[in-house]
């Protein structure tokens, strides 16, 4: 017996709600963790009636377990501090873009170093200021790193002192970009950094850029086939992969 045009609508409707890999709803602690993390500060569309999966801006849901895995908030004129507690409730985040806010000149939360699926963290541009917590070397799986700002925009300043920038990035083994624009690593220079030997592997591009108040100097991070380095005295640089860097390591062979 053929079914009404109306049923067979209602059925096919059913399996693609039913297989839809983003038809997990909300958890409640993720939504209160959200709802708490930057006090009531947080974008308009983020009511506690609404499913923050679905209709909250820059939330991204897993979409078998509805855990929030990112939260892109990039100039959204957001003015308040980050509540730590609330920011280690979100421990499946894989993408944390909080650029272009303004978070009142408070520290970067050490809590960041809880959150082990990380793999993109953007802070630029965002008002924070004192000393870059070297709990960040905890997130192994990072792969982009951005505390860069604008010197001209913002007046605060993030440090990166020598013996922390070694160890952190060291440490951080799967990194491909890093993005240092402005912050203060004003030290002596330090010796070559074997923890950025993995930068721009595979199809990925060197990116290093920072800005170190040293006069002359710079690091060169090495191996075969990539040569990245890092100048400073008063000027920042974006810097690739450079062949030539391999070439003149044969030379002198």
């Amino acid at each position: 017996m053929k079914l009404p045009l109306f049923f067979q609508f209602l059925a096919i409707f059913s399996i693609l709600v039913s297989t839809n890999p983003t038809s997990a709803q909300c958890l409640d602690d993720q939504k209160s963790s959200l709802l708490t993390l930057f006090g009531s500060a947080h974008p308009p569309s983020w009511t506690p009636n609404t499913d923050c999966c679905i209709h909250w801006e820059g939330i991204t849901c897993d979409g078998s377990t509805g855990h929030v895995t990112g939260l892109d908030l990039t100039n959204c004129s957001i003015r308040a501090s980050i509540n730590s507690t609330s920011l280690l409730s979100l421990s499946s985040l894989r993408n944390l873009n909080l650029s272009h806010n303004s978070f009142f000149d408070s520290s970067i939360p050490t809590s960041i170093g809880a959150l082990s699926n990380l793999t993109h963290l953007n802070l630029s541009n965002s008002g924070f200021k004192g000393n870059v917590p070297v709990e960040i070397s905890r997130v192994k799986s990072l792969e982009s790193l951005d505390l860069s700002f604008s010197a001209f925009v913002s007046l605060s300043s993030l440090r990166f002192s020598s013996p922390d920038f070694e160890y952190v990035v060291g440490n951080l083994s799967g990194l491909r970009e890093l993005y240092l624009d402005n912050v203060d690593i004003s030290s002596p220079a330090p010796e070559p950094l074997a923890g950025l030997a993995n930068l721009s592997e595979g199809e990925g591009v060197a990116m290093v850029r920072a800005h170190l108040d040293e006069e002359g100097g710079g690091i060169a991070v090495g191996r075969e086939d990539l040569l990245v380095g890092v100048r400073w005295g008063g000027r920042r640089e974006l810097v690739e992969g450079d062949d030539k860097g391999k070439d003149d390591k044969s030379g002198d062979e």
